[in-house]
């Protein structure tokens, strides 16, 4: 009798464990994500995990409460061990507050410090504070070491004139880049060169990269062309699209909605749609039927008021009276970049989007247009190096060209190809 009554609560236990890990797999791998807040000694921690959310990237966005000073991070990385990612928490209370959390899965960022309402990594304010110094210093390396977010030397590949720091660039990213006759193309460490044109061009306004594209017009003709180059950043490939009409130099690009580049021919006052993905050139606007604009929503504009150069607005433009500020992503994941004027350009800080009021010193560009955005990495061109920015690595060289210092026409793009 005992042994039956032991075999059945035996049994239970089982059915209820089995359940239990049944429930437990549902939430953690079919939910949307979680919030939790703990502790770690007197440091409140808020942790949002954002899974599956229509327009999002998954994404884990993390508060760190310090005497009411907010230490924020953003990580899109998968982390095996999560629900609880900070494991302790470094603290120095001094002229700056500096905070590091240690995380999971061996997640290294750099000290995040605050000061008159600014934050900066610590290794833009190292030899700023003696004390702070000292106390950094005497970390194990294990815990932090600064040399991860210096300016390393890397291994080098040499080509003409240009320099890939190939062990700075971030997995599975191709970087892009226009010569005088084309463009060049750095895939799995192999310079791609593409020669376009018949003869050097140093400005052209009629080209563009969209994604793993780059779209130009062919500059060997003089006033007027008739074909598109469309190159395949990734392999080199490069197709030629027939416009269906000769189209004026004189024409500038509108703006790229859906993977189409939209061009408007001031002379002949008709705008033409370049679609990638078709590989066909139409024109979709004129002075009779009036000229497709794009806000958001699509409307028409006369051709008067295209002939002064109205182009689309772009929907990741937030920018106010007071500076300009970019946002990628939505209300769950992205950031925000704010660029304030200095004397030789722009300052730019970043903020994640679920508090934008906490905005972080990054680095200075002389344009805006010299940045390119692509996930947690940030990418930018000064004087004639490209460097890439992300909490895991700090700034980083990837790209030396004496060119980028003499030719402010050069443009460039970095795309995340996820088959690689």
């Amino acid at each position: 009798m005992f042994m039956k009554s032991l075999k059945r609560y035996i049994s239970m236990f089982i059915v209820l464990l089995i359940i239990f890990f049944v429930i437990f797999l549902c939430v953690h791998f079919l939910s949307k994500g979680y919030t939790n807040s703990y502790k770690i000694d007197n440091y409140k921690i808020k942790e949002i995990y954002t899974k599956d959310e229509q327009g999002e990237h998954d994404n884990y966005y993390i508060e760190i409460n310090s005497n009411n000073i907010i230490f924020n991070y953003q990580f899109y990385k998968e982390i095996e061990d999560d629900n609880k990612i900070v494991k302790d928490v470094i603290y120095y209370d001094g002229e700056y507050k500096c905070l590091l959390p240690i995380l999971s899965d061996n997640i290294k960022v750099d000290f995040l410090c605050y000061k008159n309402g600014e934050y900066h990594n610590y290794i833009d304010i190292v030899g700023k504070d003696s004390k702070l110094d000292s106390f950094i210093e005497k970390i194990d390396d294990e815990r932090y070491n600064k040399d991860l977010f210096k300016k390393n030397k890397s291994k080098e590949i040499k080509h003409d004139n240009i320099t890939y720091m190939s062990d700075n660039m971030p997995d599975s990213f191709i970087i892009s880049m226009t010569t005088l006759k084309g463009l060049m193309s750095i895939v799995d460490g192999k310079i791609i060169t593409i020669d376009l044109f018949d003869n050097d061009v140093y400005k052209r306004e009629l080209s563009t990269y969209v994604d793993n594209y780059y779209v130009s017009a062919n500059y060997s003709d003089k006033q007027e062309f008739s074909e598109i180059y469309v190159v395949n950043i990734l392999n080199g490939k490069k197709k030629i699209i027939k416009a269906p009409d000769y189209i004026s130099f004189d024409s500038y690009i509108q703006g790229i909605v859906d993977d189409s580049v939209y061009i408007y021919d001031v002379n002949n006052e008709k705008q033409y749609k370049i679609d990638i993905s078709e590989s066909s050139i139409t024109e979709v606007g004129n002075s009779s039927k009036g000229i497709r604009y794009y806000d958001g929503n699509w409307s028409y504009i006369s051709s008067i008021k295209a002939n002064n150069k109205t182009l689309f607005k772009d929907t990741n433009d937030k920018s106010n009276s007071h500076y300009y500020i970019y946002q990628t992503g939505k209300k769950l994941s992205g950031f925000m970049y704010f660029f304030y004027e200095s004397d030789s350009g722009y300052d730019v800080y970043r903020a994640n989007v679920q508090n934008k009021k906490l905005r972080k010193y990054l680095f200075s560009v002389k344009n805006i247009s010299d940045v390119v955005y692509e996930e947690e990495y940030v990418f930018f061109k000064t004087d004639h190096e490209i460097k890439v920015y992300s909490d895991y690595t700090g700034v980083k060289t990837i790209l030396k060209n004496s060119e980028l210092e003499f030719n402010e026409n050069i443009g460039f793009t970095v795309y995340r190809d996820v088959k690689r």
